[in-house]
């Protein structure tokens, strides 16, 4: 399956810097600039393809069996909700994972203090992956002196690097590392769900610049026919 992710990430990629060198032959603006600019585009389309987890999904999952909810007894309306939660789940993938690590399983309370750990830890998680591109959105928002608004998301420790394209460089090469990395079994790797994402981007991306490309193509056609 990561084979294939990168076999396809490579294939857009190749599609899109074709399309990319199309359009800097019609483009009348610095080739730095336009670089960065589209390179924005294209991790813009990133951020929104990665893979979000969902709420309900993680606490079904981990044991989340129902919510008890209170009544404000002054307006009537719902004053709070407690999660009832059942960790034989979450207890199960402590133990296992100790377990597979060599080492002895919990005692049942500490056990279920993990369990509740767990779930904690994992609903704080949420959106993470996506937030991993937001480094990179700013650098290049820095670039080309755009602004990128408000992007919001929750902090993650390894986030993604980019390298904006220089203007000083004759030969373009690769200008940005599209790495959202994350830790599995102690080694950081690229997660194949940030590498398809990218892949899907750069795909777009590439179609709608040579769209633009044939659009412009006709405009300089028809001017000069008149």
């Amino acid at each position: 399956m990561a084979g294939d992710v990168e076999v396809e990430f490579e294939k857009s990629l190749k599609t899109w810097s074709r399309a990319l060198t199309k359009y800097l032959k019609l483009s009348k603006k610095d080739t730095a600039f336009v670089i960065n600019n589209k390179l924005g585009f294209v991790v813009r389309r990133a951020l929104k393809n990665t893979f979000k987890a969902s709420k309900p999904h993680i606490e079904h999952e981990l044991g989340v069996v129902a919510y008890k909810v209170s009544i404000s007894k002054k307006t009537g309306k719902f004053a709070a909700r407690r999660k009832i939660f059942k960790g034989t789940r979450a207890e199960n993938i402590i133990q296992g994972s100790r377990i597979n690590a060599g080492k002895k399983p919990l005692p049942k309370s500490e056990a279920k203090k993990a369990a509740r750990k767990l779930l904690r830890s994992r609903l704080r998680a949420i959106g993470s992956l996506k937030s991993g591109w937001i480094k990179i959105i700013k650098t290049l928002s820095k670039a080309t002196r755009i602004p990128t608004g408000s992007i919001k998301g929750p902090r993650v420790k390894h986030k993604g690097h980019a390298k904006p394209a220089n203007a000083r460089k004759k030969i373009i090469e690769s200008v940005a590392e599209y790495a959202v990395h994350v830790k599995r079994d102690g080694k950081l790797i690229i997660d194949p769900r940030v590498v398809l994402a990218a892949a899907r981007a750069f795909r777009v991306e590439a179609r709608d610049t040579g769209k633009h490309i044939a659009k412009k193509w006709r405009k300089n056609w028809e001017k000069d026919r008149l």
